[in-house]
């Protein structure tokens, strides 16, 4: 069977799609960000609250090793995400090439603002926890 080339209904119904797709995924990658920001924050003031008196406590080390977990997870889910994102907009690209478009052909070179904040944000709070930790460890040493 011979390949066809796919008409300009085809590839607009595929353009729509793409786009739905990626921004399916960009709107995943932020609210679930969101959340896991919003619970770091959480798990933050839980140690800091009264940090003086709980330095020691193990419960302290406990909370910052889950937080490094909750960091390594929300990690691997915004890369995941992010690449599913970025190949729908690939996808876009490609088509509005065929078809003579320019929306994401002109963004392409803005895109990554953003990113870079949210990067930023998740290694101050995976530095802050690794602090705490390294803090932990100093007070049950310098104790004995």
């Amino acid at each position: 069977m011979p390949e066809r080339t796919p008409t300009e209904a085809t590839l607009l119904i595929e353009y729509q799609k793409a786009q739905d797709s990626a921004e399916h995924h960009d709107k995943l990658v932020w609210t679930v960000s969101s959340i896991f920001f919003a619970g770091l924050t959480a798990l933050l003031g839980f140690i800091v609250k009264d940090y003086t008196d709980i330095k020691e406590e193990p419960i302290t080390l406990l909370v910052s090793i889950f937080a490094l977990i909750m960091i390594y997870s929300l990690y691997v889910f915004i890369s995941s995400f992010r690449m599913f994102k970025n190949e729908s907009y690939k996808r876009c690209r490609i088509i509005e090439k065929q078809l003579g478009m320019e929306q994401h052909r002109r963004k392409a070179k803005e895109i990554g603002k953003q990113t870079k904040m949210m990067w930023i944000l998740l290694a101050s709070y995976f530095i802050v926890f690794m602090i705490i930790i390294l803090n932990y460890f100093y007070s049950v040493c310098s104790c004995n």
